[in-house]
């Protein structure tokens, strides 16, 4: 039996994803947009140097502590719902702590993997970023650790490369291509109509950022461990 097409898999990702929005929501509000907001807020406080270092040379640090978090805890909240469907934000939280060190160790690894490889050998880095891609789902969804992860991510992609690599290509672009024209109106405020009101282009930029992610991180998560649990069904090797 055939894995399941790009078209299903989306498909029953929008279904799942209306399903669970309400926890979804209060995830991604309490865990990612009002940190990022209070981060922005800490970095207005001040001027200059104090500013850029508060926020400005931080900024990629935490959007992707930030992020990895999300990660996590969204990949945790879907294991349990199959189990559990009246799920709290502070159980999901609470659980998901279980694997926050794990993540954090296997996120290191797997940037300074990627970073080396991408540095030198920009195929070799594409090649294993995609064998690699389901990592973070077999550390939370099969409670492995950090190197059984990477090897349950390998066995699922093994022999099925090209597919993972299209399907993650196609998911990336919709996203991305929405992401932009979203931000559109915050790029107008702000360089073609000169708008000074720091207020207004926060408010834009807030708008953007908010929608995209309240919809497009939790969709591309739902989506990537749907594929992953659809690819593991037909993967031997994986305990």
């Amino acid at each position: 039996m055939a894995t399941k097409s790009f078209l299903k898999l989306f498909s029953e990702s929008i279904v799942d994803y209306q399903k669970h929005f309400p926890l979804v929501f209060k995830i991604i509000l309490f865990s990612y947009i009002i940190p990022l907001i209070f981060f922005n807020f800490l970095g207005s406080l001040f001027s200059g140097a104090i500013s850029f270092l508060i926020f400005g040379f931080n900024e990629t640090i935490i959007v992707s502590f930030l992020n990895l978090i999300v990660t996590i805890v969204i990949i945790k909240m879907l294991f349990l719902k199959k189990k559990k469907k009246n799920l709290s934000y502070i159980e999901t939280i609470k659980s998901a702590s279980e694997h926050f060190i794990e993540g954090i160790i296997l996120f290191i690894i797997y940037m300074w993997a990627l970073f080396g490889l991408f540095l030198f050998f920009v195929i070799p880095g594409i090649v294993f970023h995609i064998y690699w891609i389901f990592s973070f789902y077999a550390l939370i969804i099969d409670d492995v650790g950090v190197t059984k992860a990477l090897n349950h991510s390998n066995n699922v992609v093994r022999n099925r490369w090209w597919k993972v690599f299209f399907y993650y290509l196609i998911i990336e672009g919709i996203t991305t291509i929405f992401s932009i024209i979203l931000l559109i109106p915050y790029l107008l405020v702000n360089y073609v109509f000169n708008v000074n009101s720091l207020i207004i282009k926060s408010l834009f930029f807030y708008l953007g950022l908010g929608f995209s992610g309240f919809v497009f991180i939790p969709f591309t998560l739902i989506f990537m461990q749907k594929f992953y649990l659809d690819l593991k069904k037909y993967t031997k090797n994986i305990n």
